[in-house]
């Protein structure tokens, strides 16, 4: 993906995101019951217009255990004890997540099991068929039933 169209991804992210402010669980002391740290930040996929119709049904199918049921990524971000850093978090892993669903995935190339890797396998079973052969039970007749 272009550099420009990292940033535009990034400046789009910046200016739509919608963030609510909460209190945060943790360390922290009485930081934790005074302030509102923690960053819940959702933005709509769908309205993603630079986007092509492709790219955007793409993300959604990407992203689809991530969304809730309006078709919004939501992002909760408690790492730190700043509402600042939490938030500049928030958006940089709203614009990641974004760039990893758009990135092209690569197609599998099949490849053929080598020969020596499947005599291997093979030997392997008969010794583990011989071995269970062994542990059975003793004839004295010839048959192959017990006494």
């Amino acid at each position: 993906m272009s550099v420009d169209r990292r940033e535009e991804i990034e400046r789009w992210v910046e200016k739509n995101i919608v963030m609510h402010f909460s209190r945060s669980d943790g360390p922290g002391g009485q930081n934790v019951n005074k302030r509102s740290t923690k960053v819940t930040a959702w933005f709509p996929v769908s309205s993603m217009m630079f986007l092509t119709h492709d790219e955007r049904s793409m993300m959604e199918t990407r992203l689809s255990g991530r969304l809730n049921s309006k078709g919004m990524l939501v992002i909760r971000v408690k790492d730190t004890r700043s509402q600042a850093q939490n938030r500049e978090i928030a958006q940089k892993r709203a614009a990641a997540i974004i760039l990893e669903a758009l990135k092209e995935k690569k197609q599998r190339k099949k490849t053929r099991l080598p020969r020596a890797a499947k005599q291997r396998r093979l030997s392997g079973k008969r010794i583990q068929s011989e071995k269970k052969k062994q542990r059975g039970g003793i004839s004295y007749d010839g048959s192959g039933e017990e006494w």
